[in-house]
């Protein structure tokens, strides 16, 4: 069983992780993880979670006061693996550009035939010991971190994925190429 739980970050820290206030939104059967099939389970919450965020939201009562109000809801952060996070994201987790912060300059060596990534000493501090240590690789790094991709960058990169591309299967117009079903909440 895989489970999508929700939990409401509008109530006190030492509360909002109780367990008591997690919600079960999704229990996807299998022995095994859903994939790229994740989609088609996300779905139903990804529909309610954009009626829910939009205005003016869904009149809720408060329990406590028996007052109505507009209730509204977004989603902060997922919190998940690294192969679940390429599953959901459409993001490749191995390969070149496997690192999600670096992006299209994800620095990497290969080693016995294997992908290495390195060069993540330029996120310390200026400083840091670290950066001049040579036990690494014999080098220091005097890097500046690479600067962070804004929403409008990536939408950008999205944009220029084909939907379509040719494929094994002619008839049906190519393969399809799918995009992550959390961008539909932006």
């Amino acid at each position: 069983m895989w489970l999508v739980i929700l939990t409401t970050y509008n109530l006190p820290p030492w509360l909002c992780m109780k367990e008591s206030y997690f919600m079960l939104t999704l229990l996807i059967p299998g022995p095994k993880s859903p994939g790229k099939d994740i989609d088609v389970y996300l779905r139903p919450l990804i529909y309610d979670l954009k009626v829910l965020w939009a205005k003016p939201g869904v009149e809720t009562i408060d329990i406590t006061t028996g007052l109505k109000f507009n209730m509204r809801a977004m989603v902060l952060w997922t919190i998940n693996y690294f192969p679940a996070r390429s599953s959901l994201s459409r993001w490749s987790g191995q390969g070149y550009k496997a690192c999600p912060t670096c992006n299209e300059h994800t620095p990497y060596v290969r080693v016995l035939g294997k992908i290495a990534y390195v060069g993540h000493r330029r996120f310390l501090k200026k400083p840091h010991k670290w950066r001049r240590s040579l036990e690494f690789n014999s080098e220091t790094k005097n890097e500046d971190p690479l600067r962070e991709f804004s929403r409008d960058a990536i939408m950008t990169q999205l944009a220029r994925l084909p939907t379509h591309v040719k494929g094994k299967h002619p008839r049906f117009g190519g393969v399809k190429i799918e995009r992550n079903v959390l961008i539909e909440l932006n």
